[in-house]
């Protein structure tokens, strides 16, 4: 595998990119993190809510209702944006859309 000497990592991607490939997040992006900064607190809500649902500490209200609506749409999501982020691979970043599509 081709290696930089300072370390970075090289970029894959097609020379003529789709518009469906312009949609891809690179790996360090800002975008990128902010998205996994939203699954982490995705996660940890889930992570703290539902062992209470399930020992009854928490009640059925219309506002865990919707809030629990939410993230299920959001985890839905998550499978489908799973195509459109791009990772990184023996120091290489793919941003391709058949790798993509074909890690997952």
């Amino acid at each position: 595998a081709p290696k930089r000497k300072d370390g970075r990592a090289f970029t894959v991607a097609d020379e003529e990119a789709t518009c469906f490939e312009c949609l891809i997040m690179h790996p360090f992006s800002g975008k990128r993190l902010a998205y996994d900064m939203i699954t982490m607190f995705v996660l940890m809500y889930e992570l703290i809510t539902i062992p209470l649902e399930a020992v009854g500490v928490l009640s059925r209200t219309a506002w865990y209702h919707y809030i629990g609506v939410a993230i299920t749409t959001y985890w839905t999501m998550d499978m489908f944006m799973s195509f459109f982020k791009g990772y990184v691979s023996k120091g290489i970043v793919e941003l391709r859309a058949k790798p993509l599509a074909m890690a997952y």
